[in-house]
C-alpha cells in the first residue's frame, strides 16, 4: 500500500551526494565579506569586532572612540528626526507657523571628554555658588547628563 503513495506527496526529501567535497571554506569566506559589510555599513573599522583577538590598549581606545562618534551622530539624527516630525508640528498646531523652529532637542554627549566639561561647569557652580548664573542654568538637565543621583523626596 504505500508504494502506490510513492511520489504523490508534495514534498519530497532528497539528499546530494559530493563524494566528500567539502563546501564550508567557501562558505566561509561569503560568510566573512557579509560580516565586514556590516560593520562597514556602521562605519567602523572590520578590525573593531571581526579581527582583533588580543587588541592593544590602543586599538581599543581607537574602537571606542569610532563607536562613541558614530553613536553621537545617530542619536543627532534622532534628534533632528523627532524635532522636525513630531516637536515642529506640535508648536505648528498650538502656536500656528510662528511656533516652528522655537524648540528643538538637544541630546546630551556621550562622548567622555564633553561630560568632562559638564564636570566643570557643574563643579565651578557649586564652587561659587552664583545665583545669577545657577538661574539659568537647567540644573535637573546638568544633574541627568552627569547621572548624578537624587535624594528621595
Amino acid at each position: 500500500m504505500a508504494y502506490e503513495l510513492a511520489g504523490k506527496s508534495p514534498w519530497q526529501l532528497s539528499t546530494l551526494e559530493v563524494q566528500g567535497a567539502d563546501h564550508a571554506p567557501g562558505m566561509k569566506v561569503v560568510l566573512e565579506y557579509y560580516d565586514a559589510m556590516i560593520f562597514r555599513g556602521w562605519l567602523r573599522p572590520e578590525r573593531a569586532g571581526l579581527e582583533s583577538r588580543h587588541g592593544s590598549k590602543a586599538d581599543a581606545e581607537t574602537h571606542t572612540d569610532t563607536g562613541t562618534l558614530d553613536c553621537e551622530l545617530i542619536d543627532r539624527d534622532i534628534a533632528d528626526a523627532v524635532t522636525r516630525d513630531v516637536v515642529d508640528e506640535l508648536l505648528v498646531l498650538n502656536f500656528g507657523q510662528r511656533g516652528r523652529g522655537a524648540v528643538a532637542i538637544d541630546p546630551a554627549p556621550i562622548e567622555a571628554d564633553s561630560l568632562g566639561v559638564l564636570r566643570g561647569v557643574l563643579t565651578t557652580l557649586l564652587a561659587r555658588g552664583d545665583g545669577e548664573m545657577t538661574s539659568r542654568i537647567d540644573g535637573d538637565s546638568l544633574l541627568d547628563q552627569l547621572s548624578v543621583p537624587r535624594s528621595a523626596e
